[in-house]
């Protein structure tokens, strides 16, 4: 009997990487959300700080600037910490702390007379003395500042790539990798592999089914269209001629 097992990595979280915010990073609503239900906790500014990989001084400000007083009764009032004043104060600060560039007559023909000399928005900032952030160029370039767009750029700047997120109605079509045999894992015995797609270009054509035995680490290679699960099931039950079971693991 054939194990098929598909090599993803078992990712095991812990309480303080679940809620690890990076430093020099600023904190989020979603972190002042956490903040403020771990103060009805009861929990220290300390604990809070070690679990957000924070400066406790840092926190202990963070908290100290989104307390608020509300009220708890009548004629009675309470100093807690509310995320969303929190939030608020700092995108009202951060507002004014940031000075904004005027596009003048004389700066936007300066920019124009750049461009036409086939300058990047870089080479005008940095080698011509345009007295402007290259963020700022390319901001006033994408929203029609400058009577130009991201198509007359020599070399446009390259957008954030946006994370695919897992959907919420995932659904495994085999078991979980938790129930395989114990015998898969000690590697006694031929005939359980691994199964994985290598992808030949960016572009979305052809891939390649690899399956890896676990004891001696022989392949099976298979050119699919695609690696969709329906290529994968099609290429297992068309070329491969045998009984075999799909085990997932919990990422």
């Amino acid at each position: 009997m054939l194990y098929l097992l598909f090599n993803h990595k078992q990712k095991r979280v812990t309480e303080r990487q679940k809620h690890d915010t990076t430093k020099s990073k600023h904190l989020t609503i979603d972190s002042r959300r956490l903040i403020e239900r771990w103060k009805k906790e009861g929990k220290s500014n300390r604990e809070i700080a070690s679990l957000l990989r924070k400066a406790p001084q840092t926190i202990h400000t963070k908290i100290k600037r989104g307390t608020v007083l509300r009220c708890v009764g009548k004629g009675r009032f309470k100093k807690v910490y509310s995320a969303d004043y929190a939030q608020q104060s700092y995108e009202n600060n951060r507002k004014r702390s940031v000075k904004k560039a005027s596009l003048t007559k004389e700066l936007k023909e300066k920019i124009l007379h750049y461009h036409n000399q086939k300058l990047s928005p870089e080479m005008m900032a940095k080698a011509k003395g345009v007295n402007v952030g290259i963020s700022t160029i390319y901001y006033w370039i994408h929203h029609g500042k400058l009577g130009l767009t991201k198509q007359n750029l020599l070399y446009p700047r390259k957008g954030k790539s946006v994370k695919k997120q897992a959907s919420s109605n995932f659904k495994p079509a085999g078991q979980s990798i938790e129930q395989w045999p114990e015998a898969i894992n000690l590697r006694l015995e031929n005939g359980h592999y691994e199964i994985d797609t290598v992808l030949i270009t960016r572009a979305k054509n052809y891939c390649l089914l690899v399956l890896t035995d676990r004891k001696s680490r022989h392949q099976i290679i298979r050119l699919i269209p695609n690696k969709s699960a329906e290529s994968v099931n099609q290429a297992l039950k068309n070329n491969i001629h045998i009984q075999f079971y799909l085990f997932f693991s919990e990422t």
